[in-house]
């Protein structure tokens, strides 16, 4: 997954729920199971 940014935005990173899991705004990874990631922005 790659997240981009509107303007005047910037990338926090990438979270599983309440837990942060990557601050690069490209995260990889294999699914084993139903998950729900967020990518935040402020």
């Amino acid at each position: 997954m790659v997240a981009l940014p509107f303007e005047g935005k910037r990338f926090i990173g990438w979270y599983q729920g309440d837990e942060p899991i990557s601050t690069d705004a490209r995260y990889e990874f294999t699914v084993t199971k139903e998950v729900s990631i967020t990518a935040v922005f402020e």
